[in-house]
């Protein structure tokens, strides 16, 4: 029976062992595609080391970004797909473009901000951050974008009349393309009237690595479960979102909100997207979740303290009797520059290769909200030590950069005929 799975664990080498036993239990073919919903490069490296090693070959896969899989799910019900028009990097010129027209430039907050300063480069500026919140409205606002297309305002803000109004520009000088949030409404119609799966339609579907999405793409993998398998595996940090009002009447209580204040604000976002997923998705299949307790033997942590209190979901106090030293389990550093940052995470890593001889470089990992700033630091300052940046955003939205450096890559290797017919076949 086709459904919705979804998977929950603490750990994600957990997660990554549910992944394995799901496709142990339904091997596919030999000519059967595995497909993959991530949100990163490095996610993809993760699961095919693992699964390679748990296989010992592993290959023919395809992993997609969430608008990689929108496409491919339109070109297999030969849907139209969004428009180039309303995509960021289009969108900015775009904007930029109708912030010269008198009437939008003479909206009281645009004439009040572009009025000082440099003019050129303020437009410019404002069309940048512009794009890239229309860019969010398309999927996250889907309803405010046809409320403006039906020249209808949500609100009675000043701010939202004018963004109207570049909103209409753009739509009128769009062409007969639609906007990303309308094709995954229509895509989401048509997958709920498919009666069976359209040809080429990916038999199963992975979703790992994505610990929030828009409502607009979790009721689109909804729909899509009707006729092909969802498996969702979800990182959750703390056993208490996943208290259901039955398991509570069990326990003769009410399921208690987490007052950890790191869960209350950190974990804010992941906490709502697990509730979104319980509410909107309808069956769902919740396998029983598989929390790993942080090892209780052994001296007591700073860090093991931490991992006990996110997973119950509490803080507790320290006992009379219990004291925990001051230990590098767990370390903050305040740094005046970026430069700086990645001067102390050097001596950081060479510390701990040399303190733990066991350690390799493979064993570890760093990690940032955005690493594009830190790329030139880190490839001059770790020039002696070997390393990998992943998951950086030019590579990852500029197609033509991609291919580029591909046919640079082939140039300086030995490539077979494959990879030079897949090189000519990029439509870049």
């Amino acid at each position: 029976e086709l459904m919705f799975h979804l998977y929950l664990s603490n750990h994600t080498e957990q997660l990554l062992e549910q992944l394995t036993e799901c496709i142990v239990a339904d091997p596919p073919t030999l000519f059967n595609t595995e497909f993959f919903l991530i949100q990163s490069r490095g996610i993809e490296r993760l699961i095919v080391q693992t699964l390679a090693a748990r296989f010992s070959v592993w290959s023919n896969s395809c992993f997609l970004y969430p608008r990689q899989f929108i496409d491919h799910l339109c070109a297999c019900l030969l849907l139209e797909k969004s428009a180039g028009q309303f995509e960021p990097d289009a969108l900015i010129w775009r904007i930029e473009s109708i912030l010269r027209h008198e009437s939008i430039a003479a909206q009281p907050p645009l004439r009040q901000y572009l009025a000082r300063g440099d003019r050129e480069l303020k437009r410019y500026q404002l069309a940048y951050h512009l794009a890239d919140l229309f860019d969010q409205y398309q999927v996250l606002r889907p309803a405010m974008i046809r409320a403006w297309n039906e020249n209808r305002c949500q609100t009675t803000h000043a701010v939202e009349r004018w963004q109207q109004m570049i909103w209409k520009e753009l739509v009128r000088h769009g062409g007969s393309g639609q906007d990303r949030g309308a094709t995954i409404s229509r895509l989401v119609s048509a997958l709920r009237r498919s009666a069976a799966p359209a040809d080429g339609l990916p038999r199963r579907l992975f979703v790992f690595g994505l610990h929030t999405m828009p409502p607009l793409l979790l009721d689109a993998l909804d729909a899509y479960a009707l006729s092909c398998d969802v498996h969702l595996f979800l990182l959750v940090p703390t056993r208490s979102w996943v208290v259901t009002e039955q398991q509570a009447e069990e326990l003769g209580a009410a399921p208690a909100p987490p007052t950890l204040m790191l869960l209350e604000t950190l974990g804010r976002q992941g906490g709502d997207f697990y509730r979104l997923l319980i509410n909107r998705i309808d069956p769902l299949t919740l396998h029983p979740p598989r929390f790993v307790e942080p090892a209780a033997s052994g001296t007591p942590s700073l860090l093991g303290r931490l991992q006990r209190d996110l997973l119950a979901g509490v803080a507790t106090p320290l006992g009379s009797d219990e004291e925990i030293a001051p230990d590098g389990s767990l370390q903050i550093h305040s740094c005046h520059s970026r430069v700086r940052e990645i001067a102390v995470l050097r001596d950081a890593v060479l510390s701990w290769l040399e303190e733990d001889p066991g350690l390799g470089l493979h064993d570890i990992v760093i990690m940032a909200p955005d690493i594009d700033p830190y790329r030139p630091l880190i490839t001059t300052l770790f020039d002696d030590i070997e390393h990998d940046i992943a998951d950086t955003r030019s590579a990852r939205v500029n197609p033509y950069f991609q291919g580029l450096r591909d046919f640079l890559e082939l140039l300086t290797s030995r490539c077979s005929c494959s990879d030079v017919l897949g090189l000519l076949e990029r439509t870049e």
